[in-house]
């Protein structure tokens, strides 16, 4: 689960609150990923399903599939792995397929884990 540090409170001015949602998400995971890798990896899984599965990602309902696609690419950039730059494709192609592969949750592993 996602800690939301800014519930209740307003937003910087200037910001988009549809940005501001992807980017509480992204920096949650980060930390996440620095203190809990196993939820992290949760967390990723659980992106992923919602991405190809067309479902609201459950701790922040307002994200469409495309914000939850810029989050798991944001996180890449730090990768080292080389199929990082693909990885949007690959989302894209599940996500129209609606299927779910294990070779895609392979990936996103690997990339996302390979800092």
């Amino acid at each position: 689960m996602i800690v939301n540090t800014y519930k209740g409170q307003s937003l910087p001015s200037g910001c988009a609150p549809k940005m501001m949602k992807s980017r509480r998400v992204e920096l949650s995971l980060r930390a996440l990923r620095c203190y809990d890798p196993d939820d992290y990896i949760a967390e990723i899984n659980e992106l992923y399903d919602c991405i190809v599965e067309k479902r609201e990602y459950e701790d922040e309902p307002d994200l469409t599939e495309e914000d939850m696609i810029d989050i798991l690419e944001r996180l890449t950039v730090e990768s080292t792995h080389v199929k990082k730059n693909s990885l949007r494709n690959i989302l894209y192609r599940d996500n129209t397929s609606g299927q779910k592969t294990a070779s895609t949750r392979r990936l996103l592993s690997d990339i996302l884990l390979d800092y």
